[in-house]
């Protein structure tokens, strides 16, 4: 598991993949409106992670592992979801706050 800045709780975080790429990549494709996305990447392991996590529970509940099947993927596949620093949102905004002061 893993937090989020401003955001109350705690969500998965997968910490390995096999079979299925780490991200998505959606830049260049149309959102609802018809307008090109230019910044998004679906974290794919992270999502299933996260899912995985609303069965296995994050007390006692003793569900060790979930299993995904039937997952159907489609678009460009990101086998690392990992960002250089210069890419991270966060980084980059900490970045500029130190070289400011």
């Amino acid at each position: 598991s893993t937090v989020r800045p401003l955001r109350l709780g705690t969500v998965g975080q997968a910490i390995g993949i096999s079979g299925i790429p780490g991200a998505l990549d959606c830049r260049g494709k149309s959102d609802l409106f018809g307008k090109k996305l230019r910044v998004t990447r679906r974290a794919l392991a992270d999502q299933l992670a996260t899912a995985g996590e609303l069965l296995m529970g994050e007390a006692d509940e003793r569900i060790p592992l979930v299993v995904v099947r039937g997952l159907r993927i489609k678009g460009r596949g990101i086998p690392s979801p990992s960002v250089r620093p210069e890419e991270c949102l966060y980084f980059s905004l900490l970045g500029k706050g130190l070289k400011r002061g």
